[in-house]
């Protein structure tokens, strides 16, 4: 793995982190009023840490989110795919909970942010790391 670009390894880490979320929304402790877990819904009134609401479809989209960046991380245009594509519905969500149109998801002021840092941050590094490095033969002759 010596010659993974320093996007791919971005994109496994957030694979491990977002996996590592939806296992944690399922942990009580870590997620508050675990006993008030809704399926979907903007009802839920579990916490992930007391603070981002959770629902159980919530928590196995970040399980397959977090699958999909260990899936991508192995290729350079998939890394790139999934962390511009990932970061775009990051911020389509941030729209959809500040105006409105998200009822199916529990999301509260602090996901809507959560969301807005995280579809910029994706997109981002999806574009700053997303080029691929050129070579140049200096061997050849002018």
């Amino acid at each position: 793995m010596a010659d993974r670009s320093t996007l791919q390894t971005l994109t496994l880490v957030f694979g491990v982190v977002f996996g590592a979320v939806g296992i944690l929304g399922f942990i009580p402790g870590i997620t508050t009023h675990l006993g008030d877990l809704s399926f979907a819904g903007s009802d839920s009134g579990a916490k992930l840490f007391g603070l981002f609401q959770v629902s159980i479809l919530h928590n196995i989209v970040y399980l397959l989110f977090g699958a999909a960046g260990l899936l991508a991380y192995r290729s350079f245009d998939a890394s790139r795919l999934y962390l511009v594509g990932g970061g775009v519905i990051y911020l389509a969500l941030f729209v959809l909970g500040i105006f409105g149109g998200a009822d199916w998801i529990p999301a509260n002021t602090a996901d809507h942010w959560l969301h807005l840092g995280l579809g910029v941050v994706m997109v981002s590094i999806g574009y700053l790391f997303g080029e691929k490095p050129t070579t140049v033969d200096r061997t050849a002759s002018a």
